[in-house]
């Protein structure tokens, strides 16, 4: 069976999770199945309302006849037609979801005047196309890849689907020694790195924090701003992967702290590294496998409160050990032979809204 697997090429040409996931699918499907899977992707742009609709249009329009399954990840790849369409879905556009009221609109979508009615119409229209993309009809199965996208969809569209966590793609995972605070993240203000900078501030001890990722030149300044004059603070923002399992390898603890998290490969890294997260109360699906005083701590999105776990941590390095402990053995069968028995296999969606 020939598969195609649909993702997106961001306009901003950033390399995260999405795209990491999108590899591993293809590469997994090759890998532990007899069939065989290409990586079908197309240009979105969506900095402007006049570019929004055309990814739609474009996804829609795509000839896919040539294969026997279709697998649709981010939104508006889900959009495409073909008769085995299976969705494995990442997110739709979160700006016109619960991110809704987060986004200043004129700079968003770089038009001004830009009234709040036009603003409305245009996120009934979103959820129009979504909900009729990613309706029963028009997909035979449906994968969220987390209860976060699981409850967005019923939320919002009437549309149930089927929780599957993928694997990580980072293999060499490992524990070594627990020597310091890590934070790995794509540096964007909705992954609130901020919070475990200013955390630092009230953490007395000279245990160092690592910060791992890349981002918008703005918002790493204003990241590095922040952490002037701490030399505990370090920034690594051209990890590669053999580098990045080092580094979780030899953490004491992790924190991740993003704002309605839609799944977070870091959470499950850093368990599979025999580490405990930090995250916050609101960081949607993180919450899923950080329990307190089991995998780690869940924290208001306060940098004093995020500190007071950091110094446990620091003062108890043995419940690190014991902690990071319990979220290896929740996580370790999250693997893509399993995830591919139940996306690959013939059985149609069952219950409500299927």
């Amino acid at each position: 069976m020939r598969v195609a697997v649909l993702g997106v090429e961001s306009h901003l040409n950033t390399k995260g999770g999405a795209e990491r996931f999108l590899l591993g699918l293809k590469d997994a499907v090759n890998a532990y199945t007899p069939h065989k899977a290409d990586l079908v992707t197309l240009p979105v742009d969506e900095g402007s309302w006049a570019t929004v609709p055309k990814g739609y249009y474009e996804f829609h329009r795509l000839d896919l006849s040539a294969y026997d399954m279709v697998i649709s990840t981010k939104c508006p790849s889900y959009m495409v037609q073909h008769e085995n369409h299976v969705s494995f879905l990442v997110h739709t556009m979160r700006v016109f979801y619960d991110f809704y009221r987060d986004v200043n609109w004129k700079d968003y979508l770089k038009e001004s005047p830009f009234s709040p009615s036009n603003t409305v119409y245009k996120r009934k229209f979103i959820h129009m196309l979504d909900t009729y993309a990613l309706s029963p009809k028009r997909t035979r199965k449906r994968f969220s890849i987390g209860k976060t996208v699981q409850w967005r969809l019923e939320r919002w569209n009437g549309i149930s689907s089927r929780v599957l966590y993928p694997p990580p793609v980072l293999t060499g995972l490992h524990s070594g020694e627990y020597g310091y605070i890590l934070a790995v993240s794509r540096l964007h203000e909705w992954k609130r790195i901020d919070l475990a900078i200013r955390a630092m501030a009230h953490v007395p001890h000279g245990v160092r924090l690592k910060v791992v990722g890349n981002g918008e030149e703005s918002y790493v300044s204003y990241l590095k701003g922040l952490a002037d004059g701490d030399p505990r603070i370090e920034f690594h923002e051209n990890a590669d992967d053999a580098m990045l399992a080092e580094l979780y390898a030899n953490a004491l603890a992790v924190v991740f702290t993003p704002i309605r998290e839609d799944y977070g490969y870091v959470t499950v890294e850093a368990m599979l590294s025999r580490k405990p997260v930090i995250t916050c109360s609101d960081s949607g699906e993180t919450t899923e496998f950080v329990r307190n005083f089991h995998t780690g701590f869940v924290s208001s999105p306060d940098p004093a409160e995020i500190a007071r776990y950091i110094n446990y941590f620091v003062e108890e390095p043995p419940e690190a050990e014991r902690m990071g402990s319990n979220g290896f053995d929740l996580v370790k069968d999250i693997t893509w032979e399993k995830a591919l028995q139940v996306l690959l296999g013939p059985e149609p969606m069952r219950g409500p809204g299927a």
